[in-house]
Parts: structure tokens; C-alpha cells; sequence
């Protein structure tokens, strides 16, 4: 006769074997609450009309090499001022206001857009609405609509950590880089 009187919820085998299905059955519950709750920030609603606008870039991108423009932009994360000097190179003149889009890597509705206005012979300032989070944004300013003759943008991908300096060149119309 056994004298192992030891009760099952004791034994680390048992325990064990319950583990394993219970942490896939709490982590599916997760992978649900996470589908369910966050967005899918990468999809592009409209992407055919999206993929038209690739040669509208491509010619603003063309006419900022041609004149020769670079900018250097400062961004403070945690007072929200965004200042840009504008090298313009080429241009006769400079224009009274510059778009500045910060585009978050994965998070859409991080996005902000805003004008930054002339200050000073070549130095555009502005205001970021709300918070900047910190992470990998592209960042683009340009002036000129679409339709203009002389429309032009400098981008770059970044890493925002702390107060950021960051040069923008024109995209060479050969290599896109």
C-alpha cells in the first residue's frame, strides 16, 4: 500500500501542466483587446489616389535640388517651438510662410501639420499643437501648392529624443536620396 498522502494541488507537475494552456489563453485574450482597441494606423484609406501624388513629390523634390535649398530645423519636444532656417539657395525670394509636417513612423493620429511664418530674413517659427511624442517621425516642410510652378519639400526620417537639430537636404531626382 502507497503512503503518499501528498494532495495534487501540491505537485509542481500539475501546476505546470495548467500553465502552459492558461498563458496562451490570457495572452489570445490580450492579442484581442489590442485588435480591438487600437487602430490600424498604417493602412492608406484612398492609396490610389495616394499613389497619384508620387509624381507631384517627385517634382517638388526635383525643384528643390534644381535651386539648390536646405534648411536646418530645431524642434524642442517639450516647449513645442519649432524654428527653421531656410537656406534658399537659388531663390529670388524667400516665401512669407513654409508648411512643416511631422509624420510619426507608425502612429497616424500622431501626425501634426502646421505654418511656420518668417521671423526674420530666412527664419520660419511656429507652435506644435499638444505633445510631441519621442520616437522616429518624418519630417517635412515645403511652400508652394501642388499646382504652383515653383513648389518645393525637403523630408527627412529622424529620431526625436530631446531637443532635436536636424539638416534637410533636397532628394537627389536621381537616386531619391
Amino acid at each position: 500500500m502507497r503512503s503518499d498522502t501528498v494532495p495534487w494541488y501540491k505537485q509542481p507537475l500539475v501546476w505546470m501542466l495548467i500553465a502552459i494552456p492558461a498563458s496562451a489563453v490570457i495572452a489570445g485574450i490580450h492579442m484581442i483587446y489590442l485588435a480591438v482597441t487600437t487602430a490600424d494606423g498604417l493602412v492608406v484609406d484612398e492609396y490610389y489616389k495616394h499613389g497619384l501624388l508620387i509624381n507631384d513629390q517627385i517634382e517638388r523634390d526635383r525643384y528643390a535640388w534644381d535651386k539648390q535649398l536646405a534648411a536646418e530645423v530645431d524642434i524642442d519636444p517639450d516647449s513645442g517651438v519649432v524654428k527653421v532656417f531656410l537656406n534658399r539657395g537659388e531663390l529670388t525670394t524667400s516665401p512669407g510662410s513654409i508648411e512643416l509636417a511631422l509624420r510619426h513612423a507608425t502612429q497616424q493620429r500622431q501626425d501634426s501639420s502646421l505654418t511656420l511664418y518668417e521671423v526674420d530674413e530666412g527664419v520660419y517659427q511656429g507652435l506644435i499643437d499638444g505633445e510631441l511624442r519621442l520616437g522616429v517621425w518624418y519630417v517635412e516642410i515645403s511652400a508652394g501648392d501642388a499646382d504652383a510652378q515653383m513648389a518645393w519639400r525637403l523630408s527627412r526620417r529622424t529620431r526625436i529624443d530631446a531637443a532635436t537639430t536636424l539638416t534637410l537636404l533636397p532628394l537627389s531626382p536621381d537616386t531619391g536620396r
